[in-house]
């Protein structure tokens, strides 16, 4: 009698009606190429049997020759619902996390055989894959002899787990067919009992975050009918209890019991409660009850000046970027304080295409880290390095947009009413944002409306933003004022246009110094910036710029071990963008905690906030590379420049 795979391969080479390599089987099927040259032995035989033939080639493989009789025979027919069931490698160790997690006594591999329909040999392959992750997870996987495998570990850690496994592949409306945890009926009744209590204390969740709490309390369910409780430390639940999220899982044991007839313990409420701190919200404004919301946004704005000191890009002013991480802090520290994961799935495309912003994050995290006293995870550092990349893509997107420019006269009304019409008609690169009086100006509101200009017709003092002063009418000489700022506003924008050079036409080789003796981290800025000044990239102003920042913010320009990137502002005296690289025979203190003491001094000179992005990308490149840096090492300033000009064409 054939297994499901081997009828799988009949149906499949009756529909191909071709030739199919053994190489192509094995790869549909997932499994080895051995597995399928035994399955066709057996297949051989049954075919035979039912009037047909398998035919083999060594060059093109196997053809199946089936007669009309043998296809319109009930065994050929009855293969069709089965097909497409076949498991790749993936759905495999899935399926067998899943038969772990669900069952109470040891699985054998021949179980599993026959329950994935591949050899023993192939599940010895798969339990490698698996045991990684559950050991990634605390988990241990156990064999035990003539009996099989079982997870062992605490039972906080299996419930994470067992979560995990369930909530990462499917969702309320598309149950498994073979998820056999609840009932379909169960899992429906526990989403109602979930949405009734959420929406009665208007708690927001995003759908994942509320499909993963259902999960879990599925599991609770599950775990506890079959004996196995969970527990918590009293003075961790004392410290619950005063959570808001307590009362609401107070509400969800309510319901839960009244509906499946189960006693929930206090330990599961603490677990329900710590799912639900952990969850994403909806809205800002579902994490304004944190009890350390004052101290969060301080963390967030000195962590987001960090950042900004180091890529010379400003996001302090990025409100979206506040809320942005707000809302995803807040759980995420109690991810953290409480050991809960959080998968990110896009972790491995955000390292490749933010390299630099996953190690900026990586260097800076610290600040918040510090603050809660937690250790932040990778995933939850890509996630981090996400907000901070779709910030600084904003900023770019922000060069190309109309001059906002706000109105004002006296009243606010008339003579400004006039002038609107009046610039509106004579120049399309200007937004009028609104028409109010002098006394209706706030820096606040300006900067949140990220107004550009003030154009008025009265004289305007203690204001950040540039003001034009015109007359109602707009004559010939204010046109001119105005035109002679859009023509410095486009050199801008043209400069601006150079974001995508490359980091071998910032950085020369005649700016690059080896073996270079400096005694300390002063000296060795003061050499960078020599460089620069040297070539007329910077005026003098540009190194007291720099010392200034050092002295008011620490060693912010420390970005890896043994590594500086000394940088000021486009207008702390910058002509043109630019960089030098120097390497410094005896590596000398910034007076880094971490990263001390410094081998290589990179200064960034830039006419625009975000010009040097692409080369300081090639330069992450560059750096971030343990292997690219022992070849620097050993290959010195020859090796150092091969490389640079390889990562420009990148």
């Amino acid at each position: 009698m054939l297994n499901l795979r081997q009828r799988n391969i009949v149906t499949y080479l009756i529909e191909k009606q071709q030739y199919v390599t053994i190489k192509e089987l094995a790869s549909f099927f997932g499994v080895s190429a051995r597995s399928i040259q035994y399955d066709l032995e057996k297949v051989t035989d049954y075919v035979t049997e039912g009037g047909g033939e398998l035919n083999r080639d060594k060059k093109n493989g196997v053809q199946l020759s089936a007669s009309d009789t043998l296809k319109k025979s009930f065994w050929l027919q009855s293969l069709k619902p089965a097909y497409d069931k076949h498991y790749s490698p993936q759905e495999r160790h899935d399926q067998i996390l899943k038969y772990l997690f669900e069952s109470f006594k040891p699985m054998s591999k021949n179980r599993f055989s026959e329950l994935l329909y591949v050899s023993r040999r192939t599940i010895v392959e798969d339990m490698k894959g698996v045991e990684k992750w559950l050991r990634e997870r605390n988990l241990n996987l156990a064999y035990i002899q003539n009996k099989g495998y079982i997870i062992e570990g605490s039972e906080q850690s299996f419930r994470q787990a067992y979560v995990e496994v369930i909530s990462s592949h499917h969702n309320l409306e598309n149950l498994p067919d073979n998820l056999t945890v609840l009932t379909d009926k169960e899992y429906l009744e526990i989403d109602g009992s979930v949405k009734k209590v959420l929406t009665k204390l208007n708690h927001h969740l995003v759908q994942s975050s509320k499909d993963g709490l259902i999960y879990h309390i599925a599991i609770t369910i599950h775990r506890l009918r079959n004996g196995y409780q969970i527990s918590m430390p009293p003075n961790e639940l004392l410290k619950l209890e005063k959570e808001m999220e307590f009362q609401i899982a107070k509400e969800i044991k309510q319901e839960i019991e009244r509906n499946f007839d189960i006693s929930l313990p206090m330990a599961e409420i603490g677990y329900i409660t710590l799912h639900l701190l952990g969850a994403k919200k909806a809205t800002v404004e579902d994490t304004t009850d944190f009890a350390e919301y004052s101290l969060l946004i301080s963390t967030i704005n000195r962590f987001i000046e960090k950042v900004s000191l180091q890529f010379g890009v400003d996001l302090t002013h990025d409100e979206l970027l506040k809320k942005s991480l707000l809302v995803h802090l807040r759980p995420a520290i109690y991810r953290m304080q409480f050991h809960l994961r959080n998968k990110n799935p896009l972790r491995e495309e955000i390292h490749q295409r933010y390299p630099d912003i996953v190690a900026a994050v990586s260097l800076h995290i610290g600040v918040i880290e510090h603050e809660f006293k937690v250790m932040f995870n990778e995933d939850e550092k890509a996630y981090i390095a996400l907000h901070i990349g779709s910030a600084i893509e904003r900023k770019m997107e922000y060069r190309d947009r109309k001059i906002r420019a706000v109105l004002v006269c006296a009243s606010g009304v008339g003579t400004s009413q006039l002038l609107k019409s009046r610039i509106e008609r004579f120049y399309r690169d200007i937004d009028v944002v609104t028409v109010c009086s002098v006394y209706e100006l706030q820096d606040e509101n300006l900067r949140k409306n990220q107004i550009d200009w003030i154009i008025s017709t009265v004289s305007i003092s203690d204001i950040k933003i540039p003001v034009i002063l015109v007359s109602p009418f707009l004559v010939k000489e204010d046109r001119k004022k105005i035109g002679r700022k859009l023509e410095i506003e486009r050199e801008k924008a043209n400069q601006s246009d150079q974001a995508e050079l490359n980091l071998n036409e910032l950085l020369p080789e005649k700016r690059i110094l080896w073996e270079v003796e400096e005694k300390d981290w002063e000296e060795s800025i003061k050499k960078a910036v020599n460089l620069l000044e040297r070539d007329n990239i910077v005026t003098d102003h540009y190194l007291t710029a720099i010392l200034n920042l050092f002295k008011e913010k620490g060693p912010y320009m420390i970005i890896g071990k043994g590594l500086a990137m000394p940088h000021a502002g486009p207008k702390d005296g910058v002509n043109q963008p630019g960089i030098s690289f120097i390497q410094l025979k005896n590596p000398v203190c910034f007076h880094h905690p971490k990263y001390d003491p410094i081998r290589y001094v990179v200064c960034l000179a830039t006419t625009d906030a975000e010009i040097h992005l692409n080369a300081l990308r090639q330069l992450s490149e560059l750096l971030m590379s343990k292997t690219n840096m022992k070849e620097i090492a050993a290959g010195g300033k020859t090796e150092l420049i091969r490389l640079v000009n390889k990562v420009s064409k990148m």
